[in-house]
């Protein structure tokens, strides 16, 4: 029996183990690498890139994972890699698939059986998780209008955890914060190793919105309507733990007499608990009369079905605008045919965002705002089947009429019938747009594939759209994707 002493050690070793697994999992574009459960054994990796974080998706940032299934050759080469599962459909998978295929191993053993069916998870994220986070500083040059934007840095890391070599690759508007950007990244540590020849993205973001969960109006100050003024304030301020506001002060202002009402107002904002943080920013508005204006809207998306059955139609919403700004209450009033675009224009018009409306220095709520969105499939090429687009695939006209309706993959496809649940998977290639041409289905596991099912499959893939794979900035074919479907079959 261990003595306490070394059970508090092998406590300590563990628990160091846990941690570290944790910080890699963080980490920008982490890998881990597993096989299926009959294999014991992963040959090492001679060379294994990092998948290249795809540019259409710098805006929004989305986080996400793909796994890629393949088998090692005896030379160590990979061989038939195919899109296992991916956390956002459409969004990362090409990337994944390239960076698999420039994968290198060392050559196995005798064992052969070790090389089949090796998963490997790419994670995606622009935040490189550096051991000490920097805070970025807003440019004061630019709080007279105080945009919103971000900058994209790409840089290498010493053995020693610093940063070298850094870059804007990427920067949105163009002009304002690359220097701010590029002196946060320079003061960034890493405590994780890096290969000498290894990059790493990192998103910069700009913005004088703190997003309160509770946001209080400020009082428009009596002087300043007598004199008509108007203008903006920029609060910074800490957040303590439990989510109040301390330390409260002007950092910029259009008018003196804005000041007081703006740090008054943001220091009775409240954020989540347990997320503290310094030197916030926040710009607080003093506008006398002012309708309110869009900001962003959002553009919703086709459903499935509708899509799929050639369904068009329109819907009308009623929605408010709070004093935030906000979408509040959104409401179908009309909508041909019911229930089936209803969804889908909701949920874009609860994304959009607006200038609150202003009446005598207060922001007033808005009770009658109303949208039509028209759910149309542009031209006779677009309504035809997946079939029948593949065969016309040289259209680009017709390409382009599929762009804003294209469906995102889907690793499980529902199928009207009485058979035995499988999967398959399909081969196809990605042009320049992002749209799936020519695909056919290679492999099938555990059940039938008859004419209609097999039909049924491949339009559901001819409506595909990807990301676009691009290196140096131009857009590429991609050749041979493959991608696996889980088939489950339902009576009618």
């Amino acid at each position: 029996m261990g003595t306490d002493k070394s059970k508090e050690i092998v406590l300590h070793f563990v628990i160091f183990i846990l941690t570290f697994a944790l910080i890699s999992s963080a980490f920008t574009h982490a890998e881990t690498i597993s096989t299926a459960a009959e294999l014991d054994i992963v040959p090492l990796e001679i060379d294994a890139p990092i998948p290249v974080y795809p540019k259409e998706a710098w805006d929004k940032s989305p986080e996400g994972m793909v796994t890629v299934k393949f088998d090692i050759t005896d030379e160590g080469y990979v061989e038939n890699p195919y899109i296992f599962n991916a956390s956002l459909p459409g969004k990362f998978e090409l990337y994944a698939l390239q960076a698999i295929k420039d994968h290198r191993f060392e050559p196995p053993d005798e064992t052969s059986n070790h090389t089949k069916g090796v998963a490997k998870h790419f994670f995606f994220t622009l935040d490189s998780s550096p051991k000490v986070p920097v805070r970025v500083k807003y440019p004061k040059t630019a709080m007279e209008h105080g945009p919103e934007g971000y900058v994209v840095v790409r840089f290498g890391v010493s053995a020693w955890g610093d940063v070298r070599d850094q870059e804007v690759v990427g920067a949105k508007p163009a002009g304002l914060f690359e220097a701010a950007a590029l002196d946060a990244a320079s003061k960034m540590k890493f405590a994780r190793h890096f290969k000498p020849d290894q990059k790493v993205l990192h998103k910069f973001t700009f913005s004088l919105n703190s997003k309160p969960s509770k946001a209080v109006v400020a009082e428009y100050p009596a002087a300043a309507k007598e004199q008509q003024l108007q203008g903006h304030v920029v609060v910074e301020f800490d957040i303590n733990e439990d989510g109040t506001v301390e330390n409260a002060e002007a950092i910029y202002s259009d008018a003196d007499v804005f000041e007081s009402a703006a740090i008054a107002a943001v220091s009775e904002f409240l954020f989540e608990p347990n997320t503290s943080k310094e030197g916030v920013l926040h710009k607080v508005e003093f506008n006398l009369n002012q309708d309110y204006q869009p900001l962003s809207k959002v553009e919703p998306e086709y459903p499935r079905e509708a899509l799929l059955n050639n369904i068009e139609g329109y819907v009308i919403i009623r929605f408010e605008i709070d004093e935030s700004g906000s979408v509040a209450n959104p409401k179908v009033i009309t909508a041909k045919p019911p229930n089936v675009f209803n969804e889908s224009a909701v949920t874009a018009v609860e994304q959009f965002k607006y200038t609150p409306k202003y009446v005598d220095g207060q922001p007033t709520p808005v009770k009658d705002g109303t949208i039509r969105f028209l759910y149309e499939i542009p031209d006779e090429e677009s309504k035809s089947s997946g079939r029948a687009l593949r065969d016309r695939a040289s259209s680009t006209q017709a390409r382009y009429a599929m762009r804003r309706h294209s469906l995102r993959p889907t690793h499980k496809l529902l199928i009207e019938g009485n058979q035995d649940n499988g999967s398959v998977i399909v081969e196809f290639d990605v042009n320049e747009l992002g749209f799936v041409e020519l695909p056919n289905i290679v492999e099938a596991q555990d059940t039938r594939l008859t004419h209609k099912v097999t039909q049924r499959i491949l339009d559901e893939v001819g409506f595909y759209r990807y990301t676009p794979f691009e290196t140096n900035d131009a857009p590429k074919i991609v050749y041979g994707v493959r991608h696996r479907i889980e088939l489950r079959f339902q009576e009618n």
